[in-house]
């Protein structure tokens, strides 16, 4: 056999192995090619020329072109090369032509880099003379003489391509043919030597698949979403993965296939749905749009099934990696531990610098040497549970030493003025100023706050891990899971701050994990006189810390209510039934007690919103709708302030004060302002739907929407009247640094919609492999979800943190847990 044969046949073995990376090299190879046939923005030559000429009533021939805008970002105009005739003023950053000798042509040529949207803007005044602008095939000449101070904007066109949707077709035709040719020819050489009519088939197979998946990309690149080549070679390189290989669930019964589809509809919107159906100006659906939704929600199906697939087949290898990455850490466990020490020991240095600071640095290295000596005790001992509260514990000192006292706001300080005060208000729920209070009164110091709500987290954290090894689970893994817990960003500040939104997430996790225990065991879960305390402590929490727990709580109250009884369990119904009486009825009394004033009800202000994007998008409502809109401001400003992703605007600005707006929202008769609601919708659903989206992108959205915003976490001490300040640190700028760093990464660290479609998913594969009552453990999400989208009238993490907090205890339930095994011997334990 000759070499040549030989390196073929190779080629051939080689590429039957590793199918995928071959998918991979053909797509990277297609998508080189057809790119630009769709690439919206194009560079951009631009001149500018000048003669000297000028109107009649002009002082001067003079040109300035002031800025260029290039979508949405400044062009630096002094990085721009000047020719000779004009000059760069540094003073007032503008380009001139002065313009002195009559006739004399002056040209600017500009080469902008692609982009969708550029403006050029001049300056057009009394002084200002004639141009001509020669944008790609276009030439036009324009005044700029103006009797007025002001500005002429010109739209550059070469930068967007009008081919016709047939035009684009076409090119994409041509361009599958030539790279057909191509593979084609590499087959037959290949298959000169080794014919294999099966390889032939799955390379066609795989060719149509890439030609249709990058051709739908490719369209929604086109019409929707500029991409750059890189993103979107990545974009269709992930979703190859899952149009490669079979799928060994092909006969599931018909409900879970529905389940999959309506998911798929669901995790297609969250990712491609803003661009598609939410732009502002848009008050209606088109066929494109639909066409193109539904085609990505057939491919988006197949991708879920495939990662549904491997998750059924092969949950346990995800545990077995993680297993031996993890072990290698635990193999160097001294070194890491020793290091972790000595960064905690730097920072309880710099806390006691100073003289004044001493008695505070004593406390935490007395706090730190008993931590430690609580954590080697009870590893000594087997004491699982202990071990991972310690871990998680000392794993988070750090970051409270770092941000000592705590991160503290606005809406910190204003509890702190209800404490100081005993003037009690509902704005913040009573239950959690009260529980600091109690802390404050027993410890006189904001930084036992900051260490009651890690020690809960930790805790919280260390049950769940308690559980997922009572499970069977790998405890290397376990190891993994809780560290990833602690160390995520958004946990290890939020745990810092003094917010009653991180006590009631915390509870939404307790809550979850105490249901994975009730569904193990629905009968015999009561019996236990402490788990019925525990779980009276958390239903109290859930109900009392948010505005929107008592929705929370009344609604899984009547989930278990069903549960129980559907299993003839009538004493827990009855029990769960007066512990929701015993929450709601001990929270009123200490409301009547304490004379606590009401917040009032600003749900109005969400409904007012989306009445106001009625107006914003010159829709005709009805006489109501004016009226109620009226009564809390003029209509025209209610049009003007509308801000898609935050209903603010119409609380908290001057505008809003000096229309006194927010007591006329406490004051509106919310069921009226209902049916207001209600009558708009049934006329304009679409509209209300994407106020109601636009609200809460931060919660759906895997990506952030345009019209959107993202307040993800607080880290300083505001300005406040108490005098209380932070001793900083050089680990402080380090710890904001990260922080910054994960912020452009907020689709993984940030966006509550990428965890929403990690649930959907987990809680199908469940369904699928048949875990037992897999779905209660999904409940306080769930009913949070909702809560949220009905009333959530601002873009703020630590209102969706929750998400990232369940996923990844709901994660090693699903995949992680041994099917139908436990271990035994610690289950003996308890």
């Amino acid at each position: 056999m000759s070499e040549a044969k030989r390196f073929l046949k190779i080629a051939y073995e080689k590429s039957c192995k590793n199918l995928l990376f071959v998918a991979l090299l053909f797509n990277a190879f297609f998508l080189l090619s057809s790119y630009d046939v769709f690439n919206v923005a194009q560079n951009s030559d631009i001149f500018i020329y000048s003669y000297g000429n000028k109107n009649e009533l002009s002082s001067s021939a003079s040109v300035r072109l002031t800025s260029i805008n290039s979508d949405g970002i400044e062009v630096k105009l002094s990085s721009i090369s000047i020719p000779e005739n004009f000059i760069y003023d540094p003073i007032y950053d503008d380009i001139i032509y002065e313009g002195v000798e009559e006739g004399k042509e002056a040209i600017l040529p500009l080469h902008l880099e692609a982009a969708e949207d550029i403006i050029l803007t001049f300056a057009s005044n009394g002084y200002c003379g004639l141009i001509g602008i020669k944008d790609g095939d276009n030439y036009q000449e324009i005044g700029l003489y103006n009797s007025e101070n002001s500005a002429y904007y010109y739209n550059v066109k070469s930068n967007i391509k009008y081919e016709t949707f047939f035009d684009i077709l076409i090119k994409y035709i041509t361009v599958i043919g030539v790279v057909s040719i191509i593979v084609s020819g590499l087959i037959l050489i290949i298959n000169a030597v080794c014919k294999d009519k099966g390889f032939n088939k799955k390379i066609c197979i795989l060719a149509t698949k890439i030609y249709l998946l990058n051709f739908l990309l490719l369209i929604l690149t086109r019409y929707y979403l500029p991409l750059k080549f890189e993103i979107l070679l990545s974009i269709s390189s992930i979703l190859l993965l899952g149009l490669v290989g079979t799928i060994h669930l092909k006969n599931l019964p018909e409900k879970f296939n529905i389940a999959i589809f309506v998911s798929s509809i669901w995790i297609t919107f969250s990712l491609w749905g803003a661009v598609i159906f939410l732009p502002l100006g848009k008050v209606s659906l088109n066929i494109r749009d639909i066409l193109i939704f539904l085609l990505l929600t057939v491919l988006i199906y197949r991708i879920i099934k495939k990662i549904i697939d491997v998750f059924a087949q092969g949950a346990q290898r995800f545990a077995t990696v993680t297993s031996k990455v993890f072990s290698w850490f635990l193999k160097y466990k001294k070194v890491f531990i020793g290091g972790w020490l000595y960064v905690i020991t730097v920072l309880i240095y710099y806390l006691g610098k100073s003289l004044q600071g001493m008695e505070v640095s004593i406390f935490w290295l007395f706090l730190l040497i008993f931590l430690a000596f609580l954590g080697y005790f009870f590893e000594r001992k087997d004491n699982y549970f202990m071990t991972y509260f310690m871990v998680t514990a000392l794993i988070m000192l750090p970051i409270v030493l770092i941000f000592n006292p705590a991160n503290l706001t606005l809406d910190s300080f204003d509890q702190f003025g209800q404490i100081e005060e005993k003037l009690y208000s509902d704005h913040h729920p009573i239950m959690h100023t009260l529980l600091e209070q109690g802390i404050l009164f027993l410890f006189h110091k904001i930084e036992a706050i900051t260490i009651f709500q890690v020690l809960v987290f930790s805790f919280v954290n260390a049950k769940g891990a308690y559980y997922l090894l009572q499970k069977g689970v790998n405890e290397n893994t376990i190891y993994f899971v809780l560290c990833l817990s602690a160390l995520w960003p958004s946990t290890l500040i939020n745990m810092v701050t003094l917010w009653k939104d991180i006590m009631f997430c915390v509870a939404i996790l307790w809550l979850t994990i105490l249901l994975a225990q009730m569904k193990d065991d629905l009968n015999g879960f009561f019996k236990n006189k402490l788990r019925i305390a525990e779980t009276f402590i958390v239903l109290f929490v859930v109900g009392t810390f948010r505005h929107n727990g008592p929705f929370i709580l009344a609604g899984l109250i009547l989930i278990l209510i069903f549960t129980f009884c559907k299993t003839k369990k009538f004493r827990n119904a009855i029990l769960i039934v007066g512990m929701g009486v015993l929450v709601f009825c001990t929270k009123n009394a200490i409301l009547s007690k304490l004379d606590v004033r009401a917040n009032g009800s600003i749900v109005s202000v969400v409904l007012y919103h989306g009445l106001a994007y009625e107006k914003y998008e010159d829709i005709e409502v009805g006489e109501k709708t004016d009226k109620f809109l009226d009564s809390i401001m003029p209509i025209d400003l209610a049009k003007e302030l509308y801000n898609p992703g935050s209903a603010n605007p119409y609380m908290y600005t001057e505008i809003a004060k000096e229309n006194n707006a927010l007591t006329k929202f406490r004051e509106s008769d919310l069921k009226e302002v209902l049916k207001v609601y209600l009558s708009e919708f049934l006329r304009n659903p679409y509209l209300l739907v994407k106020d109601r989206l636009y609200g809460t992108d931060l919660l759906w959205n895997v990506s952030q929407g345009k019209d959107s915003y993202n307040y993800m976490y607080a880290a300083d001490v505001e300005a406040n009247d108490l005098g209380i300040a932070r001793k900083y640190t050089p680990f402080e700028s380090i710890a904001k640094a990260i922080l910054r760093m994960s912020e452009n990464y907020d689709v993984i660290f940030w966006r509550g919609g990428i965890y929403m479609d990690i649930l959907i998913i987990l809680l199908i594969v469940g369904c699928i492999i048949g875990l037992k009552n897999i779905v209660l453990i999904f409940w306080p999400t769930i009913l949070n979800v909702v809560s949220l989208f009905l009333s959530m009238a601002w873009q703020d993490y630590r209102y969706v943190w929750f998400l990232w907090l369940v996923v990844p205890f709901i994660f090693s339930c699903v995949v992680l847990i041994p099917r139908e095994t436990k271990n035994e011997e610690i289950q003996k334990q308890e």
